[in-house]
């Protein structure tokens, strides 16, 4: 499974969060250059901002002392949304550049 694949056509795989985990790195450097790509629209960089100060700040609406495993988890879940979110708001062709780029090859569009 290409990094591609997973970003650009929502391929699903049965080991695909395996596969998915070793791809974090290339996830987390697509986010930080889009991020900075002034084609990517500024109200999903905002939330997105927002959440990940929200994850590490220390407070929550669920405590992670109180309630280990489920304190995580609405860290985690504003997370995956807002994440999902912008790379939604992100237009197809700046989204392409950018994966085209982090795998080493030359953009189609």
């Amino acid at each position: 499974m290409k990094f591609n694949s997973i970003f650009m056509h929502g391929r699903r795989d049965p080991v695909g969060f395996l596969k998915t985990l070793l791809l974090l790195p290339k996830f987390i450097r697509l986010t930080f250059r889009l991020l900075l790509d002034k084609r990517v629209p500024l109200f999903p960089k905002i939330i997105l901002i927002i959440t990940l100060i929200y994850v590490v700040s220390p407070m929550d609406f669920i405590p992670e002392i109180l309630l280990p495993i489920i304190g995580y988890s609405d860290d985690l879940l504003f997370l995956i949304f807002a994440t999902k979110y912008f790379f939604k708001s992100t237009p197809e062709s700046v989204m392409n550049e950018h994966v085209a780029a982090i795998e080493g090859r030359k953009s189609t569009a």
